[in-house]
């Protein structure tokens, strides 16, 4: 529409409306679209916008007229007009005309200076709009050429290829064989699903021609390749902080964005900042919910009285942004001047030098926020809300068009007879499912309408016979033309599309010489050595262990956990769940019991209470317990905790008729503490329960919410050792053990008994004191090995590995293959 703007600047006359830029185009539709209610139904407002966008060029482009809304048929249709109705108000209240429209009136440029001539490229099924335009331009003196298709396929072959990826490698390879041998070729590449594989994409064309890009200093260096469409804005990192900042001053983001936005270097701080913040983070969410605010992340840097990190100086820096950001409503202009400063006062975009990628998305960043002053005649004043929400929108729409160093390569993901000519192509994914692919009728417009206008995508018939029209193109577009397509496609077996079945079949290896890659040419040429080494160096003793039994308890599932765990401190990073997570559900439970059973004492009393006396104590515990547990914590909502103490109510009301009907006994001691020492290593334990029975043999007793079984105490390798500790710990010993099992399958008991028989669920064990004798020489032999500095990967069982995170360091998956390629050499 550059000919209706310079009528307008060069004829003071004029009056031709003024056509809106795409970012006022794009916000009138918002505005029109989400004010309408039908759109609070979507679960993708946003993505109705560019729908609706997207049908109105449509309509426009193959010149439908749109019928009345009681006239549409179907409720999309009457959607759309009425969106359609309220757009066209939106235009003529400021006095615009939008480009769709303007196509259409191109006979009221009377004194606009229109281009001598016009080439009509790769137009595939032209519309009447576009011929509509060739026209009127050729009346006023324009030349007019309309560039056809190919009409000659003569160089196409297809090729077959396992699968998709082995498509892009085969792809990449053929590319840098070809520029090799002919450097001053153009090549083409085509990949139907580049958006939806645009960063692994590149990535490997990157590390074929461009092999030094594997490397860590030479990773802003540009590529010499084209990736057509760019990449979104929004994905860039640095603009990703900026974003992320203002949706945190409108109000809370999930956890995992905001502990993002925490280690994120494009603020203030440098890299010393960075570290102190990931430490942190890492005891942030031991704490965190699930959803935080600014508020909350100042606490975590103001850090707690005794804290090893803190940073005050983000914390002053978050408060500066906040004060700057307090205004309660503003134009979009004024917004913008206010958002680079907020910004600069986080220190964004960091001190740390930033490479090209990070230099082009922060000029595109800043070009948006100029972007956003020009909407002040749309939308007005607003709240930082709607401003933050436009801004966001803004970004999210626009894109980088990334480094490159030559046009000698081009990679698209547009199935369609390019424009320029090229030397070679190659076009994959074409298998089955997707050429000819469905028809793709638009829901906001009437399916009679779309028909008789002609729309291809609109009926199957028409699909089939653009997609002829379009293979047909891109096959003769170049003397040498590869279709190649995936034997698979995830699980199931793929034939080619029937579209370019007649074309000759080669085999992969004729269409380019395999060669290893860059990478794979390093591995290959590796020297290995083996070092079998499984034994760390042995703790210094006397020591006191952190942890209490869990050192020895991991040790018996996996010693390199224990090793790695409790040495190297490779522990789990936490992550904040929705709800009261597991480890708080179970403090509030023992917690609950240890006041109930410090109130009762004995079995006698339990049984000489009524229904009511016992609710009320429960009711106390619970209270107390709360108070304790929850505090005056803004992580959980109250209505939340208040469920939480529903259902802790029923339980316990349960586990007391479970505990009525045992025999008599008397509780000794609750939350007992005491130490276990061996091999020089101590540990510190603590006891839930400890009860004295009638006839004078006491019981150990272990609460669990969760699964537990008391099998898992067996063995040479007990899978879960902690009552073992306390068994051989406590002094005298106890005549039983059992966990006290309270959760959703109801409330028991499971454990080991000595003759007689203490609780229902327990198994006896006949010969007791060999028993403990026999735990007491397990546990010896893992406090000996976990001291010793044994650090086998040898895991229990496969669930063992299930439940761990150290995947990674301890590379289970290579011992295990090394284990079999043993046992298969052997």
């Amino acid at each position: 529409m550059r000919c209706w703007a310079q009528a307008i600047a060069t004829d003071d006359s004029c009056s031709l409306p003024q056509i809106p830029s795409v970012t006022q185009d794009y916000a009138l539709w918002e505005r029109v679209v989400l004010a309408d209610a039908d759109t609070r139904s979507f679960l993708q407002p946003f993505g109705a916008v560019r729908a609706a966008r997207r049908a109105w060029q449509r309509v426009h482009d193959w010149n439908i007229r749109l019928p009345g809304e009681s006239e549409s048929g179907s409720n999309e249709a009457a959607t759309f007009i009425r969106w359609s109705h309220a757009y066209t108000h939106e235009l003529e209240r400021h006095g615009w005309i939008d480009a769709p429209r303007a196509m259409w009136r191109l006979d009221q440029l009377q004194g606009a200076r229109l281009p001598r001539e016009m080439v009509f490229a790769g137009f595939d099924t032209p519309t009447p709009g576009h011929r509509y335009l060739g026209e009127r331009l050729a009346v006023r003196g324009t030349q007019v050429d309309w560039v056809a298709t190919s009409a000659e396929v003569s160089g196409a072959v297809q090729i077959a290829l396992p699968d998709g990826q082995a498509e892009l490698e085969a792809a990449a390879q053929w590319a840098l064989e070809a520029l090799r041998a002919h450097p001053g070729s153009h090549l083409l590449i085509v990949i139907p699903d580049l958006e939806q594989r645009r960063e692994p994409i590149e990535r490997l064309f990157a590390r074929t021609l461009f092999p030094a890009s594997t490397l860590i200093e030479s990773v802003s260096r540009p590529v010499p390749f084209i990736l057509e469409g760019g990449t979104p804005l929004a994905n860039s990192p640095l603009v990703a902080a900026a974003i992320t900042a203002l949706e945190l001053a409108r109000g809370a983001v999930p956890f995992e964005i905001a502990s993002e936005w925490l280690r994120t270097p494009f603020l203030g701080g440098g890299l010393d900042a960075m570290t102190r913040r990931a430490r942190i983070d890492a005891r942030w969410r031991r704490v965190a919910a699930p959803e935080v605010t600014l508020r909350d992340i100042v606490h975590a840097l103001n850090g707690t009285p005794g804290a090893a990190a803190a940073d005050s100086d983000l914390a002053q820096a978050i408060e500066r942004f906040s004060t700057a950001l307090r205004r309660p409503r503003a134009t979009l202009s004024h917004w913008s001047g206010e958002f680079a400063v907020a910004l600069r006062e986080l220190g964004w975009p960091g001190t740390l030098a930033l490479d090209e990628s990070e230099l082009e998305a922060l000029r595109a960043c800043n070009d948006a926020l100029a972007e956003l002053a020009t909407l002040d005649a749309i939308a007005g004043p607003v709240a930082l809300d709607s401003a933050v929400r436009t801004f966001s929108s803004l970004v999210a729409r626009s894109r980088l068009k990334g480094r490159t160093t030559g046009n000698a390569l081009t990679i698209t993901g547009r199935l369609a007879d390019p424009c320029v000519r090229y030397d070679a192509i190659w076009v994959m994914g074409l298998h089955t499912a997707a050429l000819p692919g469905p028809s793709r009728p638009d829901p906001f417009i009437a399916q009679s309408l779309q028909s008789a206008a002609g729309i291809p995508e609109a009926t199957a018939a028409g699909t089939l016979q653009h997609a002829r029209t379009v293979i047909h193109g891109i096959l003769g577009a170049a003397p040498r033309v590869i279709a190649s397509w995936p034997q698979r496609l995830a699980d199931a077996d793929s034939e080619p599309s029937p579209l370019i079945a007649a074309l000759p079949a080669v085999a992969a290896a004729e269409s380019h010489h395999s060669k290893p890659g860059y990478v794979q040419q390093i591995f290959n040429s590796r020297l290995l050595e083996t070092l079998h080494d499984e034994q760390a160096p042995a703790i210094a003793t006397p020591a006191q262990l952190r942890g209490g039994a869990t050192a020895l308890q991991l040790q018996s599932q996996c010693p390199f956990r224990a090793f790695a765990q409790h040495r190297l401190r490779a522990e789990r990073l936490e992550r904040p769940l929705p709800g009261i997570d597991p480890r708080t559900r179970g403090s509030f439970i023992h917690r609950a019991l240890d006041v109930l059973w410090g109130d009762l004492k004995d079995h006698a009393t339990l049984l000489h209470q009524s229904a009511d006396e016992r609710h009320a104590l429960i009711d106390a515990a619970i209270a107390s317990a709360r108070a304790e547990v929850f505090g005056r914590s803004e992580r959980w909502p109250a209505p939340l905790i208040a469920l939480e103490c529903a259902r802790l109510e029923a339980l316990l009301g349960l586990w007391l008729e479970v505990e009525r009907e045992r025999a008599p006994f008397q509780v000794l001691d609750v939350e007992q503490r005491l130490q276990w020492s061996q091999a020089g290593l101590t540990f510190t334990l603590r006891i839930d329960r400890v009860d004295r029975l009638d006839d004078g043999r006491t019981l150990l007793l272990d609460y669990k919410t969760g699964e537990a079984n008391a099998k898992r105490w067996l063995g040479d390798r007990p899978e879960e050792p902690q009552m073992l500790l306390y068994a051989t710990a406590l002094d005298p010993a106890p005549g039983a053990v059992s966990f006290g099992l309270l959760n959703a399958e109801g409330c028991s008991f499971d454990g080991l008994s000595s003759l007689p028989p203490t609780l229902a669920g327990l198994e006896v064990v006949a010969d007791w004191p060999a028993q403990l004798a026999s735990w007491r020489k397990v546990l010896e032999r893992l406090a000996l090995a976990f001291a010793g500095g044994d650090a086998r990967v040898d895991p229990l069982s496969r669930l063992t590995c299930d439940r761990c995170h150290l995947h990674a360091l301890c590379r289970i998956d290579e011992v295990r293959a090394q284990r079999w390629s043993a046992a298969g050499n052997d």
